[in-house]
């Protein structure tokens, strides 16, 4: 098994005036989790009684890499009794992975080999090609908000927001 985490993260505040905050954060992070089989054999599964072999096949299972990027700001001020924040940001997140599920193929049987001597199911993933094995997704999303704390008197605070 091959697992690495790696993250990078700058965040810049800047005072616009003694009113007025602005923060921009950009993130990038890389994730590889690349699984194999400890048993690089035929799947045998008996239900309450035993399991041994494989389920990832020769392909492996997991992530190498998933890279996400995502950068966000937020703009805060201060007027009076009211303490405001508006703010947004942007996600993009690629992924190549690689599954082929029971790829050793796999038995399984309902129990004990005495009482259940013939399995019930065998499935093995095939993939014409080993690209069809593999897949490249991508997402893009976003999000904002607004908010405002507002102090109407001493010991109480309405909080109000959209996000």
């Amino acid at each position: 098994m091959l697992f690495r985490s790696h993250t990078g993260l700058v965040t810049d505040a800047l005072q616009l005036s003694d009113r007025t905050l602005n923060e921009l954060r950009v993130q990038f992070a890389r994730f590889v989790d690349r699984r194999e089989d400890l048993q690089p054999t035929v799947l045998v599964s008996r239900a309450g009684y035993a399991l041994s072999g494989g389920t990832f096949g020769s392909t492996g299972f997991g992530v190498d890499p998933e890279d996400t990027w995502e950068a966000a700001d937020t703009l805060s001020q201060w007027r009076g009794a009211h303490a405001m924040k508006a703010g947004g940001g942007l996600k993009y997140v690629r992924a190549h992975s690689t599954a082929l599920g029971y790829g050793r193929g796999a038995y399984f049987f309902a129990g004990s080999p005495e009482r259940y001597p013939q399995p019930f199911l065998f499935l093995q993933g095939v993939a014409p090609t080993a690209d069809a094995a593999q897949a490249d997704a991508r997402s893009v999303s976003a999000f904002g908000f607004l908010k405002d704390d507002w102090k109407i008197r001493s010991g109480l605070t309405l909080n109000l927001g959209v996000r």
